[in-house]
């Protein structure tokens, strides 16, 4: 069986997409063809190649010096959004785009155009003509031979952000103009099993023509950043982020916006589900309170709770996690992961508890989580009008009380 990886246009995101490939390497899955556009064409013809080891280093230590020259990137800092913005809109106006010359030169050291001949891994790309916004899909064949270089540079011409790029006195920009993730181009070159790398970027999708063909879409649940931002904190941060959820994909580790062992959500919902639905009860007092139970049975949140819902617990745990401001960079055990999340919860202040009832609406979500499993603590009475007003910082309040 033929397989394909496939992989989108995305700008700096594209750093996604080596973390996919490190983590399709550990799971030993071999691919017979790769197709990409824009960004996505650069990082696969090196997976054609198979040069792993130099995509992570030049995508683990990317920032704007590696993509544009000294004098363009100068003092540019990912921090300095208006510096940023200011510099783009510059070179669109005046250079027609930013000129991308100390990428361009990367790419002519890393790619090797015979090497990509020779391999038994076959390669496509899209890029589009301007003016005329004609498409234009090419296999490694089909590419004019000495042309490999400047074909890709054309996929990855985002304009008008970038520069057109001019072959042949014709002019090619980004491939995402025409088709963004190229499913069909993969099909159409042999593909019986894809796994397509979605980095969710500006550009056109187009529907899969082939219906029989088995497609798996790996996209991240995590904000990989502006396309247009090159740093290598948040570069690092989206290798993570690729190899991660394309463990998860594969049934490796557990989690969705955080990571957690094989096996740990399992293991989570054996420890934690009776006592989450067993304190649910006790403290609404269900069973003596004919019109709080019609309250709480009704609401789809509480529901779930009630009908031993996995998915429930584990997402008031992972919510926590957002609240509290986890880091989703690292892989958890449960154990480690709430020790952590306590030690969180207890350095939260909230003055003048008694008093905070009136402008709860108006607490950070820290805040109110801890307020309310002070509440749940002592016993309130306020309980029933906390848990149908905040349900699910009720949960994450629930969850606290049975682990402390």
């Amino acid at each position: 069986m033929k397989v394909a990886i496939v992989l989108s246009g995305g700008g700096s995101r594209g750093a996604y997409q080596i973390g996919v490939w490190k983590a399709l390497k550990k799971l030993r899955i071999k691919y017979n063809i790769v197709t990409g556009t824009s960004v996505g064409a650069l990082n696969g013809v090196l997976m054609t190649q198979k040069n792993y080891k130099k995509a992570y280093k030049l995508w683990s230590n990317m920032n704007f010096n590696v993509v544009f020259d000294q004098n363009t990137s100068n003092n540019m800092n990912v921090t300095d959004t208006k510096k940023i913005v200011k510099t783009y809109a510059k070179n669109i106006v005046f250079e027609g785009g930013m000129n991308a010359v100390n990428l361009y030169e990367a790419i002519e050291k890393l790619v090797d155009e015979d090497k990509v001949l020779k391999s038994n891994i076959d390669f496509g790309l899209v890029t589009v003509k301007y003016p005329r916004l004609k498409s234009l899909s090419l296999t490694k064949n089909e590419i004019p031979k000495g042309k490999l270089k400047d074909y890709l540079i054309a996929s990855a011409s985002c304009f008008p952000a970038f520069q057109k790029k001019e072959i042949e006195k014709e002019y090619y920009i980004d491939g995402g103009y025409y088709d963004n993730l190229p499913i069909n181009l993969a099909c159409k070159m042999g593909a019986e099993q894809i796994i397509a790398v979605d980095l969710d970027a500006v550009g056109l999708k187009r529907k899969t023509k082939y219906k029989n063909v088995d497609v798996k879409i790996i996209k991240s649940k995590h904000d990989l950043g502006s396309f247009l931002i090159f740093d290598s904190y948040l570069s690092n941060k989206n290798i993570f982020y690729g190899y991660t959820d394309t463990l998860k994909e594969y049934g490796k580790l557990d989690g969705e916006i955080f990571t957690f062992k094989k096996h740990q959500a399992n293991k989570i919902y054996k420890k934690y589900e009776h006592k989450f639905f067993d304190k649910l009860k006790k403290i609404l007092n269900i069973e003596n309170e004919r019109n709080s139970l019609k309250k709480i049975i009704k609401d789809k949140t509480f529901k779930k709770v009630f009908d031993n819902d996995k998915k429930t617990l584990l997402d008031t745990i992972e919510k926590l996690g957002v609240i509290y401001e986890m880091d989703d960079t690292k892989i958890y055990r449960i154990s480690k992961y709430n020790k952590i999340l306590l030690d969180k919860i207890n350095i939260v202040e909230i003055n003048n508890i008694n008093g905070a009832l009136k402008s709860l609406k108006l607490l950070e979500k820290k805040k109110l989580v801890k307020y309310i499993y002070i509440k749940i603590n002592e016993g309130s009475d306020d309980l029933m009008f906390l848990a149908t007003m905040f349900k699910k910082e009720f949960l994450c309040a629930l969850y606290i009380e049975i682990i402390k």
